[in-house]
This record gives structure tokens, C-alpha cells and sequence, in this order.
């Protein structure tokens, strides 16, 4: 035990604070003190000696900070009178409360020690009825008790703390890093609180000299100050918007983050000394410890670099925040979730197969191309893979595009995903992204230039010799809409030119297949080639989908037989058939005593049974809204609430929440699956120009109506988006969100389908014109307000592209 803590007799340390920041591990800390007594009586002199001399330092450091910063104290000492006169009289007195707080030392510490006990009885009496805080911050709580009641001049420390803790437990809306700043200097009270010991009497025989401890005590001094300087501004803070108004412009705008790092200076300051007062101590007892010292510092220099790969700076963090743009172990889970789990007989018998065995084991076959038509499972089987994989110690990083959801449908996003799953499963490696990300930011994974740089890190990154034989999986290539040609080149180049293995997934597309020829190592496992395996997979599928059914629909057993016969006869080796028969089976409307029939009515392949499902759209009492809906999804580029599709339709008048959450369940299927289907339809095809510019004109009469100035009130032009987070029914901005980003995006269509409509529009005075005129500054704060700033200069790009072609057709 550090000699720092040596004379603290008769206490165990206890669990820290339940916080979650972030501490530097060798940051010393004193461990909390075991819970006392209500009223502890101090176990000898040196106890009330020590605590004395706590109590004169916070003192001291509040009458500096008095002297130098009067017009904050005055205010601060506002807010605790009008607390004082609740405690005394039960209620609070006028806006123009004089400040009561005392000038006389020790009537001051007096009157604060009533308000801290107050709002400790207070908080405990609160938190009987509801838990608002954590058990770490309740524990602040009983340690602040404990010190001011066993030495109450140490109130002028604590105060501020309880008020802190009431603005946590409340859940007030500050600004971010004000609030994370709070719980900071709350959490580590109780190692400030013990500092003092280390100038203790009980200390005086240590080797430190003199001019050491006067330092350390100024330093300590200028700790207490930034902290007591910290809390008034936070205290003051919160109550210009909920107290009087007499200290309401008080304090003005600060930088929290500026003011937290202050202290952790000081804290750094002090640290040091700290560092040297025990060095001394050491230093006297190096004779008696040379051989175990020698021991200590061989084994921490054997650990630390596994330590470290686990330790990230705050820098690190932000760089491996800002590369993700989605994490693909949660879209991993997400799909198999979806698809009712993961089957291990559904998936098992190709990883037994030869194909893949010889990929696995010979280290010359690079690249195992899993191809097959739609429906056949390849994504589950990937999923199946990629546990087999893990579960031979081998960490595959894999991504799944989807063509549906912009995170997921570019050759950029592909190379994103895979990064941030390597470097974050591979700490080390981030320091390869962190030069570059050092002089560019987030934009280095986002602007024009993002593929190129990314493919150069990436192609660093397989040079790590901790990468060789690395495993990368990518499924659903044909789902890969933007740059594809782009990912098959990095693919192919990188399966010939380092010792990578890959595996990838994509229908038979031609296109794919004479790419990925150009690979020698290249085995291509067709799930065609392998019918019967995959037909046996689909059986147990099936064995699966029925057992669920028969729970469900509380079936006997001859019935679960008689449509477990029936799919199987139909089912052709196709995995989506099967789920969508049973899922329309499953339905509430079809009763136990129709499912026989209704079964009988499906097709049985995928064509007709998309027609049939249409045609049950088409007659039933909501068709004209159904086909709305599809219209819309077909054109759409990315999912949109309820909120936003009853805005795009214009139907928030017609349909309540519950109609139309029911009438899209009704068209569920086409939504997750059929939307190749949709767009090989006559009807839906050619009026996809007019659809895009539905969509693009219903969005800026959306916007027109709804931005205007200071849409979230924050009324100050400064103010941080993080102050404020609407709930989603204030949020007047939930409906639009959608049409604030891509309304440009539809107009570009629009110009590839139907393109005198999109020049008109273009026109001056035409209606793109009319907004961007009124409304500019309005979409540019909700951009701002939806943190989609970015997407700002992507309009713009597309609107001087689009302006350009208009005045070439002139």
C-alpha cells in the first residue's frame, strides 16, 4: 500500500464510484472509506487534526476565489440562501432574495452545513421512491454526510456537490460536456477530500522537505479553487434557467470541456507531487525492496504491451467512432434475429463440404465465392460461417450489404465496416489510421476522397504481420449499389497480393463472375451445383417453420405433417418461399381451421406467388393506400418511420397510428423482399419518374411548411445541439427528417427518368428557386439540428450539377 494511505487505520477501501468515465489508470486514487456510523467519533487526535486542516484548505481556496471572482460567489450564494430559506421555512422566498449567506467564517460554514445535511435527508428520502441515480453517486452522497457532520468547516466543500447531485438525479438537459464534467468532479470528491493527508502531522517524519509540502499545499490550494469555480458555474448555470432572475445572466457561455481540462491539469500538478512525496519514501526503503522492485518492473514490462492494446487515448476513441458507419457484429445479429436464428442443420453441411475445406486449409486458395439465386439462404449461411470460423479461434471480418439502406449499399461503406471490425478486435492497429485522421478528422472516412485513402490504409493494414492469413467476408456483392466495380478491383488485387483469404456471396451475375475469374485461387461453390445439400437444408428449414406453426396455431399433428408435406414438395430448394408461405400462414386473420386451405391457394415459386399477393393488395378496402406505399418504398432511400410515410402521403388526417402501422403490415413481405419484383412490374416501372418527383415536391412543400427560425428554441445562436434533445413527440422536426436529406436526391432521378419535369423545377422562380430562397437558412439549421450538415454540401454539389445540364439543354 502507497505510504500516501498508510495512516489511515481502521479503514477497508470499498468499491469505487459506479461512474462510467474515463480515469487514467495511473491516476493515484484513495479508495473510499467504509460506510460509519451515522455520527463516527474521530478514532484519535490525528483524525480531528487532519480533518481540521481539510477543512482550512477548501476555506482558503474559497475566500481566493471569492476575492477574485465576486460577482459569481455573490450569485452562487444567492442560490444557497433562497435553499437555506426553503430548509428553514418550507418554502422559497421572491426573486429578490438578498444573498444570506454569512461573511463571518464561521457563521458560514454553519449555514452550509444545514444546507448540505438538508439535501442529503432530502436525496435519501428520494431515493426511498425512485432511483434516479447510480449507487455511486448515492455513496457521494453518504460520504459527504459522514465528512460534514464529522468535521462540518468542510462544508464549503460539499455544498456545491449536493447540488450537483440534485441536477444529475433531476436529469436536466446541460449542455453534454458540462454534464459529463459534473459527474467527473461529483465521482472523484472523495480523493480530493483526502489529498490534505498527505500534509498531515502524521506525515512529518516522511523525507519530503519543507519547501515540498508548502508547494504541494499552493498546488492543492489551486486544485480546490477550479473545482469550487466548477461547481458555482454549474450550479449557476442550472438555476439561470429554473430560479430567479437575479442571477439568470450571471454567468455567462463557458467552455466546459476548457474548464474540465483545467482541472485534470491540476489534478496532473498535483499528481506529480504526489509522485515525488512518495518517491522519497521509497527511496528509503529501496534497500529492503531492491529484489522485489526488480521482479515488479520485469513483470509489468512483460503484461503492459497487452495492457496497452486494450487502453485507447481520447483521440483514438473519436478516430474509431467516426470510421464506424455501422458495427456488422449487430447487423450480424439483426439478420439472423429476422430469419428466426440460426439453424446449425441449416448451414452445417457446407462446412463440411469439400469446397470449403479446401479454402479453409490450403493456404494457396485465397478466395471462396458462395453464388446462388435469390432465396437459397446464402446469407444465413454465411452467418453459419462465420460462427464455425469463430469457434476455430479464427476472427473473420465480414460485412453484409444491403441494398435497401445507404449504411450498407457502397464499396466505401463495405471498407469502412471491415476497418473498424479489424482495428476494433485489433487495438493496435489503429495507430495506421490515426496519423491520417489526425490532419483530416471525420472527413477522412467521409468526402470525395474516402475510397482511395481508405483503400490505402487497408491495403497498410494486411501488412501487419499479426494480419497474415486474416479472413474477410463480404455477403451480398449484388447488393453493393454504389462503386461495385471498385470493391471487386480491391478485392481481387488484394486476394493476389497479400496472403488474405476471403469469402464473398452474390447471386450469378455475369459481371461478378468474369471479375472474380481473374483470380487463379479462386473456388467458386455454387449452391445449384449442390442441390441436394441445400434441398436437405431447406427440409430442416422446414421442420423448424412448421414446429413454430403448430405451436402458434396450436395444430395437431396431422396437420403440422400435412404442411410440412406440402412444403416440402414445393419448395424447390428455396429458403425465402418457405419463409413467406409460413409467415403469411402465421397471420392473426387465418384461423386454425382455414390454414389447410389457405395454404393450398399459395404458388408454388416465388413469381406468382409475389402476383398472387398482389392481387390480394389490389381487392382488399385499402389497395389505393397500399399501392401508395409501394410506390413510395420503391423509390426511397433509406427506411422512414410511420411518421415520415404518413407526411410523404399526406395522410396524417386520414389514418391514425394505429391504421397505418396496420396497412403496412399488410404489404410487410414486398417491403422486406420484393422489391425486385416490384420494380419488373409494368405499372410500377413506368411511372417511376413521376414518383421521384412525388416524392421530391411533397418534400419541399414538407419543408416549407415546417422550418422556420429556432425550430428547437434553444433562443441562443451558440448554443450546443447537445443542450437540447426533444422527445420524439415535441421533436417538430420527426416528420421531415427524411425530406430534409434527400429531396435533391429524388430531383436527380427525376433528371434521369423524366427530364423536362426536373428543368422546370430548376427554373428561376421555379419551385426549387421559391425555397432555396425562403428557406435556405431554415434547412440549413435543421440539417445542423439532425447533425446532417455534411449532406449540405452533397446537395449542393447536385444541384450545380444538375444546373449545369439545364443550361446545356438550353
Amino acid at each position: 500500500m502507497p505510504p500516501f494511505w498508510k495512516k489511515r487505520k481502521g479503514k477497508q477501501p470499498k468499491e469505487d464510484i459506479s461512474v462510467q468515465l474515463s480515469v487514467e489508470p495511473d491516476f493515484p486514487t484513495v479508495p473510499n472509506e467504509s460506510v460509519p456510523n451515522p455520527d463516527p467519533a474521530p478514532n484519535c487526535e490525528s483524525d480531528v487534526e487532519t480533518k481540521q486542516l481539510q477543512g482550512r484548505l477548501w476555506n482558503k481556496a474559497y475566500e481566493q476565489l471569492k476575492s477574485g471572482n465576486t460577482e459569481l460567489v455573490e450569485s452562487y450564494e444567492k442560490i444557497l440562501s433562497t435553499k437555506l430559506s426553503r430548509d428553514q421555512n418550507g418554502t422559497s422566498e421572491p426573486a429578490s432574495l438578498k444573498n444570506r449567506i454569512d461573511k463571518a467564517y464561521n457563521e458560514r460554514w454553519k449555514q452550509m452545513q444545514m444546507i448540505v445535511e438538508a439535501a442529503v435527508e432530502k436525496k435519501q428520502q428520494s431515493n426511498e421512491k425512485k432511483q434516479k441515480i447510480g449507487s455511486g453517486l448515492a455513496a457521494v452522497g453518504t460520504t459527504m454526510s459522514q465528512a460534514v457532520r464529522a468535521f462540518p468547516e468542510g462544508a464549503v466543500a460539499w455544498t456545491g456537490v449536493c447540488f450537483a447531485l440534485e441536477m444529475v438525479s433531476n436529469s436536466i438537459q446541460e449542455a453534454k460536456a458540462n454534464n459529463e464534467g459534473i459527474l467527473y468532479v461529483v465521482s472523484r470528491m472523495d480523493w480530493y477530500w483526502h489529498l490534505a493527508e498527505l500534509l498531515s502531522d502524521d506525515n512529518r517524519d516522511r523525507s519530503a522537505p519543507n519547501s515540498l509540502r508548502l508547494q504541494m499545499e499552493k498546488h492543492i490550494v489551486d486544485l480546490y479553487q477550479k473545482l469550487l469555480l466548477y461547481q458555482m458555474k454549474s450550479v449557476c448555470r442550472y438555476y439561470r434557467r429554473h430560479g430567479p432572475a437575479i442571477w439568470r445572466d450571471a454567468i455567462k457561455a463557458d467552455n466546459w470541456t476548457d474548464q474540465l481540462d483545467d482541472i485534470r491539469n491540476a489534478e496532473a500538478t498535483v499528481q506529480e507531487d504526489v509522485r515525488i512525496f512518495n518517491a522519497l519514501e521509497i527511496q528509503k526503503r529501496l534497500g529492503e525492496l531492491d529484489s522485489a522492485s526488480q521482479v515488479l518492473q520485469g513483470e509489468m514490462k512483460d503484461i503492459w504491451p497487452t495492457i496497452k492494446k486494450y487502453i485507447l487515448s481520447e483521440k483514438e476513441e473519436q478516430c474509431l467512432k467516426d470510421l464506424r458507419v455501422t458495427d456488422p457484429r449487430d447487423d450480424k445479429s439483426r439478420i439472423e434475429d429476422t430469419n428466426g436464428g440460426l439453424l446449425q442443420g441449416a448451414y452445417g453441411w457446407a462446412i463440411k463440404h469439400g469446397d470449403f475445406i479446401a479454402w479453409r486449409d490450403d493456404t494457396t486458395n485465397h478466395m471462396l465465392w458462395i453464388k446462388g439465386d435469390p432465396g437459397k439462404g446464402k446469407t444465413m449461411l454465411l452467418c453459419g460461417i462465420i460462427d464455425e470460423l469463430q469457434r476455430q479461434n479464427i476472427k473473420p471480418c465480414y460485412f453484409f450489404c444491403q441494398a435497401s439502406d445507404p449504411r450498407l449499399n457502397s464499396a466505401t461503406a463495405v471498407l469502412r465496416g471491415l476497418i473498424y471490425l479489424l482495428v476494433d478486435t485489433n487495438r493496435q492497429l489503429l495507430s495506421h489510421i490515426q496519423e491520417k485522421y489526425d490532419q483530416a478528422g471525420a472527413a477522412l472516412f467521409q468526402d470525395s476522397n474516402s475510397w482511395v485513402v481508405l483503400s490505402q490504409i487497408f491495403t497498410k493494414l494486411l501488412k501487419h504481420p499479426s494480419l497474415d492469413g486474416q479472413v474477410f467476408i463480404i455477403d451480398a456483392l449484388d447488393e453493393c449499389q454504389k462503386d461495385l466495380e471498385r470493391l471487386l478491383g480491391l478485392i481481387v488485387d488484394r486476394s493476389i497480393g497479400s496472403n488474405a483469404k476471403w469469402i464473398v456471396s452474390s447471386r450469378n451475375w455475369t459481371g461478378i463472375e468474369e471479375k472474380l475469374n481473374t483470380i487463379s485461387q479462386n473456388i467458386r461453390f455454387s449452391l445449384e451445383l449442390n442441390e441436394h445439400s441445400v434441398s436437405e437444408a431447406v427440409n430442416h428449414y422446414i421442420t423448424h417453420k412448421t414446429a413454430r406453426l403448430k405451436e402458434v396455431k396450436r395444430l395437431d399433428e396431422e396437420t403440422e405433417l400435412i404442411i410440412r408435406k406440402y412444403l416440402t414438395d414445393n419448395a424447390r430448394g428455396t429458403f425465402l418461399w418457405v419463409a413467406l408461405v409460413c409467415k403469411e400462414l402465421s397471420r392473426i386473420s387465418v384461423r386454425k381451421r382455414h390454414v389447410l386451405s389457405k395454404m393450398a391457394e399459395f404458388p408454388s415459386d416465388l413469381g406468382p406467388l409475389y402476383e398472387r399477393m398482389m392481387q390480394q393488395i389490389r381487392a382488399s378496402e385499402d389497395s389505393d393506400l397500399c399501392e401508395r406505399i409501394l410506390r413510395l418504398v420503391s423509390v426511397l432511400y433509406r427506411p422512414i418511420t410511420l411518421t415520415e410515410l404518413a407526411s410523404l402521403l399526406e395522410v396524417e388526417n386520414e389514418y391514425d397510428r394505429e391504421d397505418l402501422e396496420e396497412t403496412v403490415a399488410s404489404c410487410g413481405s414486398f417491403l422486406v423482399s420484393a422489391q425486385d419484383f416490384l420494380l419488373k412490374d409494368s405499372m410500377f416501372v413506368s411511372g417511376l419518374g413521376s414518383q421521384h418527383y412525388t416524392v421530391f415536391s411533397r418534400s419541399l412543400d414538407i419543408l416549407s411548411v415546417t422550418l422556420r427560425q429556432d425550430m428547437y428554441n434553444l433562443r441562443h445562436p451558440g448554443a450546443l445541439i447537445e443542450e437540447y434533445t426533444p422527445n420524439q413527440a415535441e421533436d417538430v422536426l420527426r416528420h421531415a427528417k427524411y425530406s430534409c436529406v434527400y429531396w435533391v436526391d429524388h430531383l436527380q432521378a427525376v433528371n434521369g427518368l423524366e427530364r423536362e419535369k426536373c428543368m422546370l423545377s430548376l427554373r428561376d422562380n421555379g419551385i426549387v428557386h421559391h425555397f432555396l430562397k425562403e428557406k435556405l437558412l431554415n434547412w440549413l439549421e435543421a440539417l445542423s439540428l439532425l447533425k446532417k450538415m455534411r449532406d449540405a454540401a452533397r446537395v449542393v454539389r447536385i444541384l450545380k450539377k444538375l444546373d449545369k445540364q439545364s443550361l446545356t439543354d438550353v
